[in-house]
């Protein structure tokens, strides 16, 4: 079997003195695992966010295939300079790798990660797209927040907490009295008030304590080593000086 793809580089693993393991999100045939070959000269070409073109061949008893690419776009070499930016790419490169299986195809994820990366290296309000797509990661698995209507009353007047164990949203006078067991509505999700760190900050939050939930503790695993890197940057940030600019 051979494929011709464009493909985003969701980790990399040595193997060997110059074998890499790639795990690629391609556009047309989903998530491949595939040894490649690489050197110092390329090396630009293997890393995390990169945006390639790959050829990719497997050969029936083998465990893995194997992949040459072509750099297109090497996100995290565009952002070098600025440490939270780097942080999020492989968190939602990790993120991406750990949710979905080998074989699988998402289109949703592709373009949702290829939006992020470009927004990263390019827009002021990157961190509001990211924490977008972490929600986007947890509804495209099932796992989404339902903040459409109170999940207690389902009325969808004053919205204020969501529910740990639910997701869904829970109005003020339903959860009043519960509301040191419930996380704070971010207002900004529900399209009011200005949007600024703070919110976007308890927005992260929420959704590592749901893609912990679902993905990470359960299989004794830890989420993203970089996400846990950027929320502590982003804790330190929480000052009228932003690092999104």
């Amino acid at each position: 079997m051979q494929i011709n793809d464009k493909a985003l580089i969701l980790t990399r693993k040595k193997f060997g003195e110059s074998k890499y393991l790639l795990s690629l999100l391609t556009k047309e045939n989903g998530k491949l695992l595939a040894y490649t070959n690489a050197s110092r000269k390329n090396m630009a070409s293997y890393e995390i966010g990169s945006l390639v073109s790959v050829n990719y061949s497997f050969k029936e008893n083998s465990k893995y295939g194997f992949a040459s690419v072509e750099l297109i776009k090497p996100f995290a070499l565009l952002v070098l300079d600025n440490q939270a930016k780097l942080y999020a790419i492989t968190s939602a490169c990790a993120i991406v790798d750990h949710i979905i299986n080998e074989g699988e195809q998402n289109v949703v994820f592709y373009v949702a990660l290829s939006k992020l990366l470009e927004e990263i290296t390019h827009d002021q309000t990157w961190l509001q797209t990211y924490s977008k797509f972490e929600l986007l990661a947890l509804s495209e698995s099932g796992f989404g927040l339902d903040l459409s209507k109170c999940g207690a009353t389902e009325k969808c007047e004053n919205l204020e907490y969501i529910s740990p164990k639910t997701g869904a949203a829970i109005s003020l006078e339903a959860g009043k009295e519960y509301s040191d067991r419930l996380f704070k509505l971010p207002k900004w999700l529900l399209g009011k008030g200005d949007y600024n760190l703070e919110e976007v900050y308890s927005t992260l939050k929420i959704s590592e304590y749901f893609l912990n939930k679902h993905f990470f503790i359960n299989k004794n695993q830890n989420i993203s080593i970089n996400r846990n890197c950027l929320m502590k940057y982003l804790k330190k940030e929480l000052t009228p000086s932003s690092i999104m600019t």
